[in-house]
């Protein structure tokens, strides 16, 4: 496990880790040696960036929701 590791700087990583990059390294470095730990890391990474996307599509149609049903209503501009 240290070796691909020790090949990227400690910066580079935290580079990586706010691109998608990151997730290919993980799944690089799972390919290279089945680690269980690893294997958690990235499915949790994975349903935590799956459950924000969830969360934005719900707020926007939440919002579109309540503009249409104000603009029904008369009241306040509909789609700010």
């Amino acid at each position: 496990l240290n070796l691909p590791l020790l090949i990227f700087s400690q910066h580079n990583i935290k580079k990586m880790k706010k691109k998608r990059m990151w997730f290919n390294f993980l799944l690089h470095l799972r390919k290279l040696n089945r680690d269980p730990k690893i294997d958690k890391k990235l499915r949790r990474s994975h349903q935590a960036l799956n459950l924000q996307k969830r969360k934005k599509k719900r707020k926007k149609w939440k919002n579109l929701h309540l503009s249409l049903f104000k603009s029904l209503q008369g009241k306040g501009n509909p789609l700010k």
